[in-house]
């Protein structure tokens, strides 16, 4: 499994925005993805002093039982 990420600033919020590319499932790789993200997204709020959102996307989230384009929020 892979994973990439991007952070992207509007002019109101953070993005963190995590990809998964799967090459086998493996349920801990997606939870390390999630801690990575908040991880990542706390440190863009604290930088920039905005609220800053998660958004993990990945094909086979819903497998998991974490509904595909769930967002979380971190910030100030």
């Amino acid at each position: 499994m892979s994973v990439e990420y991007q952070v992207l600033r509007s002019a109101e919020y953070g993005w963190v925005v995590v990809r998964l590319s799967r090459t086998q499932g493996y349920r801990g790789a997606f939870i390390d993805a999630v801690e990575l993200a908040n991880a990542l997204a706390e440190r863009e709020a604290e930088q920039s002093g905005r609220e800053t959102k998660v958004v993990i996307a990945d094909d086979d989230a819903c497998h998991l039982g974490v509904p595909a384009g769930d967002a979380g929020r971190h910030g100030r």
